[in-house]
C-alpha cells in the first residue's frame, strides 16, 4: 500500500483497534535503517542531534524512516529529502500541490527543507548520512529522468560487492547511470 494511503489506513486502523498496527513498507524499513544509522553513527563517532540526512525516496518507506530518525534525535530540519522531481523545498512541484490540496496529495511536504538547495550535489555537501529508500514494487516505482544528474562521480565511491550479493535496483539504475556495474555504490559528500 503507497502513501498517502497507507499512513490513513494506519490511523483508521489505531483508532478501531487495540493492538499495534504496522506496515512492513514502513516501520520494517524505518526499524532496519535506523539500526543501520545508529550502528553507522557509532562506529564514525558522530552525535544523531548534530548530523544531516540526506534521503533519496519520499514513498510511505521513506517518509516513516524519516519520521522515526527524527524520534532517534535527528531534527527535522536535519533531513533534506530527494524524489524524481528533485530536492523536496517549497518550489518542489508536490509541496506546491500539498498547498493547494492539503498534504494527503503529497505527503512528504512534511519533510520540505527552507535551504535553498538545487541539486542532490548540494544537498549532499556535508551531509554524513545518506540513504536511499526508493519504492521499489514495479507498479508505482517512478523512474529517475534519463540523464539525470542524480550523484557525480566523484561523490562515489565504487566498493566490490560481497559475494552472493546484489545491489538494489536504484543503486543499480544509479551505478548504469555512471556507467559503472555490478558494483555497491556508496555516495559520499565531496567535503569527507
Amino acid at each position: 500500500i503507497k502513501a498517502p494511503e497507507c499512513f490513513e489506513i494506519e490511523e483508521a486502523l489505531k483508532e478501531r483497534i487495540d493492538i499495534p498496527v504496522m506496515h512492513d513498507d514502513q516501520h520494517g524499513t524505518a526499524i532496519i535503517s535506523a539500526a543501520g544509522l545508529l550502528n553507522g553513527l557509532e562506529v564514525v563517532g558522530k552525535r544523531i542531534d548534530r548530523i544531516t540526512i540526506v534521503v533519496i525516496g519520499a514513498g510511505a518507506a521513506a517518509i516513516a524512516s524519516a519520521r522515526y530518525y527524527c524520534t532517534l534525535g535527528v531534527k527535522r530540519e536535519n533531513i533534506v529529502m530527494i524524489d524524481a522531481d528533485g530536492v523536496i523545498t517549497s518550489n518542489h512541484p508536490g509541496v506546491r500541490r500539498a498547498e493547494e490540496e492539503g498534504i494527503r496529495s503529497f505527503p512528504a511536504a512534511e519533510f520540505k527543507t527552507e535551504r535553498h538547495l538545487a541539486s542532490i550535489g548540494e544537498a549532499l555537501r556535508g551531509a554524513p548520512v545518506l540513504a536511499t529508500i526508493v519504492e521499489h514494487d514495479g507498479q508505482h516505482r517512478r523512474q529517475w529522468p534519463a540523464g539525470s544528474d542524480l550523484l557525480a562521480p566523484d561523490q562515489v565511491l565504487i566498493q566490490q560487492p560481497k559475494i552472493g550479493q546484489q545491489p538494489p535496483r536504484h543503486e543499480q539504475q544509479i551505478s548504469h547511470h555512471l556507467g559503472v556495474r555490478e558494483q555497491q555504490l556508496v555516495a559520499r559528500s565531496s567535503d569527507s
